[in-house]
């Protein structure tokens, strides 16, 4: 994990940082792929307690389009729901 605000974060992420804070999480795979969002959430389940059961569950084409709509609520809904922490910790 490196920190949104890095030099390496800037840098790996290209065009896709924004500087400001993001709107939705990122992973970079090992091959330099960038995945955004529920994409990004995905591959880390199944290292999750109950996580090798969320992905089979979201590996169903079905269920695929309603991670994207939580996803995009918990998104939209997060500082309300789990609190904000200052982009610069002396602020």
């Amino acid at each position: 994990m490196i920190p949104y605000q890095s030099e390496e974060a800037k840098r790996v992420l290209g065009v896709r940082h924004q500087g400001e804070r993001p709107e939705a999480a990122f992973l970079v795979n090992a091959d330099g792929g960038i995945a955004s969002g529920l994409d990004a959430f995905l591959p880390l389940l199944p290292g999750l307690r109950g996580g090798r059961l969320l992905a089979k569950l979201f590996a169903l084409q079905f269920v695929k389009p309603l991670g994207y709509w939580l996803y995009g609520l918990v998104a939209k809904y997060r500082y309300q729901a789990f609190g904000e922490v200052p982009l610069d910790p002396h602020d």
